[in-house]
């Protein structure tokens, strides 16, 4: 009796070990997906800031509909690749997501952050 309670401890404790491990390849395995999206998406979604940087400060548009059409890029990025930003990335989305928001919205700062925003879409992942 007290080895079958043993045995039965013994394969509850290696249960729930396999549990976590297969979580954490699982986790893995996501984040390199991820990577290898984000390699293949990253110089798009940069060329597409470039662009409404451009605009902003070449073509002096500063609608709201081209804040809402960064807002929506902005949106789109972090959510397709949020496994693999830092959190700076994250804080840097957080304040550009602030200043388009804000009436009326400060079109120094908002380039400011596109400016790290394509510097980090051009950095390729390992």
């Amino acid at each position: 009796m007290t080895l079958a309670s043993i045995s039965s401890l013994l394969g509850f404790i290696l249960s729930v070990w396999l549990l976590i491990k297969s979580e954490s390849i699982t986790k893995t395995l996501k984040v390199m997906s991820q990577k290898k999206d984000y390699n293949k998406k990253s110089n798009f979604f940069s060329d597409r800031f470039s662009g409404f940087k451009s605009s902003i400060l070449e073509d002096n548009d500063r609608s709201s509909q081209l804040f809402h059409r960064i807002l929506e890029e902005i949106y789109q990025v972090e959510k397709e690749f949020h496994t693999i930003f830092s959190i700076r990335d994250k804080y840097t989305f957080l304040l550009i997501k602030y200043e388009l928001k804000r009436k009326p919205p400060n079109v120094e700062k908002i380039c400011f952050h596109l400016d790290y925003i394509i510097g980090r879409l051009r950095v390729k992942e390992d």
